[in-house]
């Protein structure tokens, strides 16, 4: 019921609109050519002027590369402005132009002196770039560029903040066309203020390597940010500072200073009021595709220590929601042109954070004669401390040879602990603690070497060296682990050991002929692991283990990139992979497989854009795969897993259909994808009042994931609004033993909806409502019983600007569990006084001090309920300075 009344809600919102807006559209369309040589003009701009309301642009639109174009206007009265690089200005009268008019630009014309142009266009496409003017997007209240990023269309943002453009993740954010933090991009997303940025370009199929342009095809996409020109001093950047009560703090500087080729940025936060700093992931996972992503071959799995203490995290909920941190932050990049040849880039970050949570849950095992009920209440505290320096060195031998070196020194030391009391159906309370502490060193070696022979070859050589060391202490101190076979302490110490050297050479041949991208290369790799772990001082094969792995992997990569009639593009890859497994110099494994994947890519006059893609991959297991001794995982849970040397075969494919105009600003995007997943580590679940025994086992069944999203959004450049809606599907289906016995499972599935309309008015008031309900269903057969959960996320924005120097949000946000309701109330109010450059904001969270938020997980094997603390009433004030900025800019 509450659903439909938010919906409805934002259905009367949109009619509410004047319907004269649309109801007098008519289209425009013709050709733009030279005077001179009658030669279509391509990408040039045609803006409709409503010269009668402070010249405002009611439409836009740009020419194909035949010089065409259609635009949709609202109402009469309006003048055209069409305007290209290199060609005068014309302007005509938008109700004297007939269809199929011919528009010709002049080397010399007349200007309309009269015509004030205040407006720029939101968004200009030309070839793979798409430009962002963000003061068309901003409202003036984003915290960061990551809150404007996620009001860009075509660009979206995870609740972890990881960036995607048209579906795909970017590689990284570029300042003014260099590289600031490379992967570590939301070193800059979750930091730099948006009121340095004029523009935000994605650019799609960019490659980092020039020598390799025209040659390699590439598939990254990155952001590039574009500063406004009154930030062009020697030190430039935004300084902000805020305290609160209850002791809140918040501290950010973001500096940059461009002098004679010397770039520098610089950033610092120190907060406690739950603001993210830095990338969630784990950096490790991407060392080895840092800057030769296509020369990596690996058929084996992440290494990954075996203890898991869980991330907190809940999904589509704002971190600052229930994360009561100390984050402290310092980051510092250097770009610089030693010489005419020899380049420098080098940053460097220190990172540490502290995160508690009080929680409540009740986690209900699924068994074949009885469901367990578990009940722990406790609190659980996480501590991250990171170390990184990067260097990357590109010396230019001369035209036609380039080296480069890049080299990463990586410390991570996380730790853990958990306090709280458990309660079980038969048994009375029992208090645990736990303590989880972690190490890792990593170094990361890569020197490259390109050498282009003409216009259409190059070759590529990498020799890599990584070298990674892990160590993980767990200490538990309960009772109930005399429960164990021959184990009579109350107090459990277990510890692990990890090391991994891993290298490799890849030798790469490119070519370019006709419509053909091809690339043929080889890769040899040595990879020795080291595994090592015992339990307190007890001498038991059962828990002390000792594995020492090794592969010699060697593998022939054949890729190819066509396309046909310029709107039809095929990428398909060949990687044949022979691997050699030796795990403790007795049980070896020699495997020999393909791994081909294929997408095709096509375009339907421009606007439409459809990419369908498949691919088979084999993976051999990795050294923690391998342990297959009894693992604690957390204060309860005892995982087992296995030493045989299994492979794992994975079909997956996809489809990604967009359509995009920006002379209607309308968007649709839809994905889907499946994943089956052959000889999986399934789970062998067994429950013994506290103690689970999972088993990690390989076997013949498989797993299933299916995921679609859509998302229809359209945008009402007259009216500064965006109006759209959204629905997901999924389902996954994990298989299972218990008691030595095929389990039939059922999929979980989830299906959710979602309508959010967004305004941008001139006026004083806008609005942005959001209304989201996702249901998880869960029939089990063993048990006979049907689960099913729905929840309802709606937000409401009130967003006020009574005068150009004052702004203020006002935010409701309801979140409904069938266990549990939460309400919230936030403001946010921003005073920029004109000729200064100071602002000041006074922020207000969680005024109605809710105490509790639920989250609820379903899988084949347990049902999870949680209640998670909120972080308390806060209230602080902040102010900002705009160092380098000119007040009259």
């Amino acid at each position: 019921m509450i659903i439909k009344q938010n919906l409805l809600f934002c259905l009367l919102l949109f009619c509410a609109f004047p319907i004269g807006c649309w109801s007098q559209e008519f289209p425009v369309n013709g050709s733009v050519i030279s005077a001179k040589s009658n030669d279509p003009i391509p990408y040039a701009n045609i803006l409709a002027i409503d010269v009668k309301n402070d010249s405002l642009i009611s439409a836009f639109a740009q020419t194909n590369e035949l010089g065409e174009f259609e635009l949709i206007l609202k109402n009469r009265g309006l003048i055209l402005e069409i305007n290209q690089l290199g060609f005068k200005k014309r302007f005509i009268s938008a109700d004297s132009v007939q269809s199929g008019i011919i528009v010709k630009l002049y080397d010399k014309a007349l200007e309309l002196q009269e015509v004030v142009i205040k407006n720029t266009p939101p968004i200009r496409i030309k070839k793979d770039t798409t430009a962002y003017a963000i003061e068309s997007f901003a409202e003036g209240n984003e915290r960061n560029l990551e809150d404007v990023l996620k009001k860009l269309p075509g660009i979206t943002v995870s609740d972890k903040g990881t960036i995607s453009f048209n579906g795909k993740g970017i590689k990284k954010i570029m300042v003014e066309g260099d590289d600031f933090f490379s992967e570590n991009y939301q070193l800059l997303s979750k930091n730099i203020t948006p009121e340095l940025i004029k523009s935000v370009e994605a650019i799609e199929h960019h490659n980092d390597e020039k020598l390799l342009r025209g040659i390699e095809k590439s598939d990254d996409v990155v952001l590039n940010l574009n500063f406004k020109k009154n930030f062009r001093a020697s030190l430039f950047g935004n300084i902000e500072a805020g305290a609160g009560v209850k002791e809140r703090y918040t501290t950010n500087a973001t500096l940059f200073s461009f002098i004679n080729g010397l770039k520098i940025g610089s950033i610092t936060n120190l907060n406690n009021i739950g603001n993210d700093v830095i990338n969630d992931t784990d950096f490790q996972s991407n060392i080895g595709l840092l800057d030769n992503q296509s020369t990596s071959t690996n058929s084996s799995r992440d290494i990954s220590l075996p203890i898991t203490n869980g991330e907190i995290y809940i999904p589509n909920i704002d971190k600052r929601r229930y994360l009561q941190n100390e984050a402290k932050l310092q980051a510092l990049q250097l770009n610089t042109s030693v010489s005419d040849k020899l380049k420098l880039n080098m940053y460097g970050y220190y990172f540490a954070d502290r995160n508690s949570m009080p929680f409540l849950s009740e986690r209900t095992f699924l068994n074949e004669e009885q469901q367990l009920t578990i009940t722990e209440d406790g609190k659980v505290l996480k501590r991250k401390r990171e170390k990184m320096a990067r260097i990357k060195l590109d010396y230019d031998l001369d035209s036609l040879s380039a080296i480069s070196f890049t080299g990463i020194l990586f410390r991570d030391s996380p730790s853990g602990s958990l306090n709280q009391t458990i309660r079980t159906n038969t048994m009375a309370s029992d208090s645990v603690l736990s303590k989880d502490n972690q190490t890792s060193d990593l170094s990361y070696l890569n020197l490259s070497h390109i050498q282009r022979f003409s216009s259409s070859y190059a070759l590529q050589t990498n020799l890599n060296y990584t070298s990674n060391n892990n160590a993980q202490h767990l200490l538990l101190s309960s009772p109930r682990y005399e429960r164990m076979e021959n184990f009579n302490s109350d107090e459990l110490f277990q510890r692990f050991d990890l090391s991994q050297k891993n290298t490799s050479l890849a030798i790469k041949l490119l070519g370019a002929k006709k419509v053909h991208r091809f690339e043929v290369s080889g890769t040899y790799r040595i990879l020795n692991s080291n595994l090592n772990s015992s339990l307190n001082d007890y001498d038991s094969e059962n828990f002390n283990n000792d594995i020492s792995y090794r592969q010699n992997l060697l593998a022939l990569h054949l890729q190819d990139n066509f396309s046909l009639a310029e709107k039809f593009d095929i990428k398909l890859s060949v990687p044949v992979i022979y691997e050699s497994l030796l795990l403790n110099s007795d049980n070896s494994k020699n495997t020999f497989f393909v791994n081909p994947s294929v997408s095709t890519s096509f375009k339907i006059k421009k606007a439409n854009h459809i990419r369908v893609g498949a691919a088979l991959t084999h993976t051999n297991p990795s050294p923690t795969d391998l342990y297959q001794n009894p693992i604690f995982s957390d204060y309860r849970s005892v995982v087992n897993k296995t030493n045989l040397l299994n492979t794992i075969k994975s079909f997956q494919y996809n489809l990604r259909y967009s359509y995009f105009t920006s002379s209607n600003y309308l968007r649709a995007v839809l994905y889907v994808s499946y994943r089956n997943q052959k000889s999986p580590y399934i789970v062998d679940l067994n429950v013994d009042e506290l103690l689970n025994y999972i088993n990690y086992l390989p076997s013949p069944l498989s797993n299933n994931f299916f995921n679609s999203n859509a998302e229809v959004n359209k945008f009402f450049y007259p009216l500064r609004s965006r109006i759209g809606i959204k629905g997901s599907l999924s389902t996954t289906q994990i298989n299972r033993f218990q008691d030595n016995n095929v389990i039939a499972v059922n999929p979980v599935v989830n299906h959710g909806a979602g309508l959010f309309i967004y305004t941008a008015f001139s006026g004083i008031v806008n609005l942005k409502c959001e209304a989201n309900f996702r249901t998880t269903t869960l029939k089990d057969k063993l048990t006979n019983t049907a689960f099913e959960t729905t929840v309802y996320n709606n937000k409401f924005n009130l967003l006020l600007d009574p005068l150009e120097t004052l702004s203020s949000e006002i935010i409701y946000e309801q979140v409904f569990w069938p266990n549990l309701n939460s309400h919230f109330i936030d403001f946010k109010i921003n005073y920029e006084p004109e000729e200064s450059n100071f602002s000041f904001q006074l922020t207000g969270r969680n005024l109605l001090n809710t105490k509790q938020l639920s989250f609820d997980t379903f899988s084949s094997t347990q049902i999870d309920r949680n209640i998670y603390g909120i972080v308390p009433r806060m209230v602080y004030l902040g102010v900002s300075y705009n160092l380098g900025k000119s007040p009259k800019g």
